[in-house]
C-alpha cells in the first residue's frame, strides 16, 4: 500500500511539471642606493572586466525559487554525461526554470530527440520506477512513459516521454553510465518528440527538491550561469575530448578602481561592484539584473537604458549619472545619492527609495509604481512624489 501511495504521489507530481513534458594595487620600490632615498609608487591598471560567457537564461524569473537553486558547478567535475551517445547532437528546446512551459519549478532539460533514438544512462544506478504503456501520440497530461534511476548518493534521475514499449532497462535493474536504457518517444502531453531529463534529491521525487545538473561531455552552448542554453544544439563529446569552454571570467570586482570602464550592452548578471569606483563608466544598455553596487561610486556614469532590476544601489553615489530610460524595478536605492542625475523616462516598479537624495534630479516622464520612500527621501524642488503603496 505504501508503494502504491508513493507511486500515485509521484505520478501526480510529475504530471504537474513539464507542460511539454511532465510534471587598484599599489607597489612601492625599495629605496635606491644613493645619498637620497627615492620612493616610486606605480599603480597597476585595473583588472579587465569581462562579461560572463553566454546569454542570460531565457524566459525565467530571476527571483524565483527555481532560479535560486540554479547554481551550476564546473562541468569537468560533474558525475553526469549527456543521456545520448557520443557524436549525437540535439537541440535543447526547453531549459531550466522557464516561466512559459512546464519547467517553471524544474531544473530540467528537454532534448529534441526523435522517436526511437537511443537514451543512455547519464549516471549509474538502479531502476526504481517505470512506465512504458502509453502511445507516442503527444497527448495525455501525466501519461508519459518514463524511467527513474536512483544513484548511489540517493539522487534520482528522471527520463520521460519514452517510446511505448521502449524500455531496455526495467524495474530493479542496475545500469552503468552510458548504457542504453530506453528509446526516446512522444508519450504524454508534448509539443513534439523529445526527452525530458532532470534529477531529484531523493525518492520519491518532489518539486522544489531537484538539483542543478551539468554534463562533463556537453559541447555547449552554455548560458552565463553555466547551464545549457535554451535553443542551443548540444553535442555529446567522446571520452577524453574536452569541451572548448575557456576560462570562466571573474564576477567579483568589490572595491576595485574601475573609473571610465566601458562595457555598453554587457550582460553582467549578479556581478559584485560593491564599493567600486566606477566614476564616468559607460554601462548604457547593460543587463545588470541582481548586480551589487552597494556603496559604489557611479558619479557621471552612463546607465541609460540599462536593466537594473533587483540591483542593489544602497548608499551608491550616482551624482550626475545618466539613468534615463533605465529599468529600476525592485531596485534597492536606499540612501543613494542621485543629486543632479537624469532619471527621465525610467520604469521603476516597487523601487526602495527610502533616504535617497534626488535633489536636482531630472524626472521627466519617470514612472514610479508602488515606490517605497520616507521622510528622509529628498525630491527635486516642485516635484510631486509618487503615491506610497
Amino acid at each position: 500500500m505504501r508503494r502504491m501511495l508513493a507511486l500515485a504521489a509521484a505520478a501526480l507530481l510529475l504530471a504537474a511539471g513539464c507542460t511539454d513534458a511532465p510534471a587598484a594595487t599599489t607597489t612601492t620600490t625599495p629605496p635606491a642606493t644613493t645619498t637620497q632615498a627615492t620612493t616610486t609608487t606605480t599603480t597597476e591598471p585595473p583588472p579587465r572586466v569581462i562579461p560572463a560567457a553566454g546569454p542570460a537564461p531565457v524566459g525565467v524569473d530571476p527571483e524565483s525559487a527555481c532560479m535560486q537553486r540554479a547554481v551550476f558547478g564546473d562541468p569537468a567535475d560533474s558525475l553526469y554525461v549527456l543521456p545520448f551517445a557520443a557524436g549525437e547532437r540535439y537541440r535543447v528546446s526547453q531549459a531550466y526554470c522557464r516561466e512559459i512551459g512546464g519547467h517553471r519549478l524544474q531544473l530540467a532539460y528537454d532534448f529534441d530527440m526523435p522517436v526511437g533514438a537511443e537514451v543512455l544512462a547519464a549516471r549509474a544506478g538502479i531502476v526504481v520506477d517505470q512506465r512504458d504503456d502509453s502511445p507516442d501520440d503527444g497527448v495525455g497530461v501525466g501519461e508519459h512513459n518514463y524511467l527513474m534511476i536512483r544513484h548511489d548518493d540517493g539522487t534520482v534521475a528522471f527520463y520521460a516521454h519514452l517510446m511505448q514499449d521502449g524500455l531496455v532497462a526495467t524495474l530493479g535493474d542496475h545500469v552503468e553510465q552510458g548504457q542504453v536504457i530506453a528509446y526516446s518517444g512522444n508519450s504524454g502531453a508534448t509539443s513534439g518528440p523529445h526527452l525530458h531529463f532532470g534529477v531529484y534529491r531523493s525518492w520519491p521525487p518532489s518539486e522544489g527538491y531537484d538539483v542543478p545538473v551539468v554534463f562533463r561531455n556537453a559541447s555547449g552552448p552554455f548560458d552565463l550561469l553555466g547551464g545549457l542554453a535554451t535553443d542551443g544544439v548540444v553535442e555529446a563529446l567522446p571520452p577524453g575530448v574536452e569541451p572548448a569552454r575557456g576560462p570562466r571570467p571573474p564576477s567579483d570586482y568589490h572595491g576595485q578602481a574601475l573609473a571610465g570602464l566601458a562595457l555598453p550592452g554587457a550582460v553582467l548578471w549578479g556581478y559584485d561592484f560593491s564599493g567600486a569606483d566606477l566614476t564616468g563608466a559607460d554601462l548604457h544598455g547593460a543587463d545588470l539584473i541582481w548586480a551589487d553596487f552597494t556603496g559604489a561610486t557611479l558619479a557621471g556614469a552612463d546607465l541609460s537604458t540599462a536593466v537594473l532590476e533587483h540591483a542593489r544601489l544602497e548608499d551608491a553615489d550616482l551624482r550626475g549619472a545618466d539613468l534615463s530610460h533605465a529599468v529600476l524595478s525592485e531596485a534597492d536605492l536606499r540612501g543613494a545619492v542621485l543629486v543632479g542625475a537624469d532619471l527621465s523616462g525610467i520604469w521603476a516598479t516597487f523601487p526602495d527609495l527610502r533616504g535617497a537624495d534626488l535633489t536636482g534630479a531630472t524626472l521627466t516622464d519617470a514612472r514610479f509604481i508602488a515606490a517605497e520612500w520616507d521622510d528622509a527621501t529628498t525630491w527635486p524642488e516642485g516635484y510631486d512624489p509618487p503615491p506610497m503603496p
